[in-house]
């Protein structure tokens, strides 16, 4: 027809396949130095630590409590009731909450249920065996389960959608740190066990997970609205530093218990 033709040039073959592995390589780069993704995986990890105790929920019964293996494969139901229980009640609550501080409390506040739920836990394991009701056991592990279950299924998948296509990249490094945690907290509690330690050490070590769940809570909220902290939160950079220093002696006192409770090499 007689019009100058649009001429487009086609890329090399080695552009086109390079160039997208390094700007995945960059985004996952960008991810991984992302503040907040960071602080959300300390949360993502004491949760993950607190959700293991649904796999030690059966041996902690047969343990504590005279319950055969029929009641114990019922009783321990209680705890994954608990979670969906929390999953259904807890996000509406949140929904409900206008205000960035009042969402924050909320969050806290289950936190500390799960808190208060585990050191009762662990000041009944602390019993003499079998001499407590079997009722109080459950009612501890139902509230540990409503008290962690907004931070273990909820909160994650809400912050992920934040990095848009790359969720799924933001969503698999969180689980992999949470269940990476979880494994090595089992093979801790494991160590314990076969040292000599009892129930009340590993529910201690818990308990610290959910003071590192607090930490890092807050200094989550800090970095994503710093004007809306309430006013009992608000502290300065060196206090910040203090709590920091505060949950990395926490996660340094589950190491001790465990290295206190390792058995004497045979020579």
């Amino acid at each position: 027809d007689g019009k100058p033709k649009l001429r487009v040039d086609e890329p090399s073959s080695a552009e086109v396949s390079t160039t997208p592995n390094v700007a995945q390589g960059s985004q996952i780069r960008k991810i991984l130095c992302n503040r907040g993704l960071q602080l959300h995986s300390v949360v993502v990890a004491g949760a993950t630590c607190q959700f293991s105790l649904e796999n030690l929920c059966p041996l902690l019964l047969k343990d504590l409590t005279n319950s055969s293996n029929a009641e114990v494969s019922v009783y321990a139901a209680i705890f994954p009731a608990g979670v969906m229980l929390g999953v259904l009640v807890a996000p509406h609550i949140y929904g409900r909450l206008s205000s960035p501080s009042g969402k924050l409390i909320f969050e806290l506040c289950l936190q500390l249920l799960a808190l208060a739920a585990g050191g009762l836990l662990a000041a009944l394991a602390a019993l003499p065996a079998k001499s407590v009701r079997v009722e109080f056991f459950l009612l501890c592990l139902a509230c540990i389960a409503i008290g962690i279950s907004f931070n273990y299924y909820i909160k994650p998948g809400m912050h992920t959608l934040e990095f848009g296509d790359s969720c799924a990249t933001a969503s698999s490094m969180l689980d992999t740190v949470g269940y990476g945690t979880s494994v090595a907290f089992q093979f801790a509690t494991s160590v314990v066990f076969s040292s000599g330690g009892s129930w009340g050490h590993v529910l201690a070590a818990l308990s610290c997970c959910v003071l590192v769940m607090n930490l890092g809570t807050v200094l989550l909220f800090a970095e994503r609205s710093p004007g809306h902290l309430p006013k009992g939160l608000t502290c300065s950079k060196g206090t910040r530093l203090g709590l920091l220093a505060g949950g990395c002696f926490c996660i340094t006192l589950q190491g001790f218990l465990q290295l206190r409770f390792e058995p004497p090499r045979s020579a």
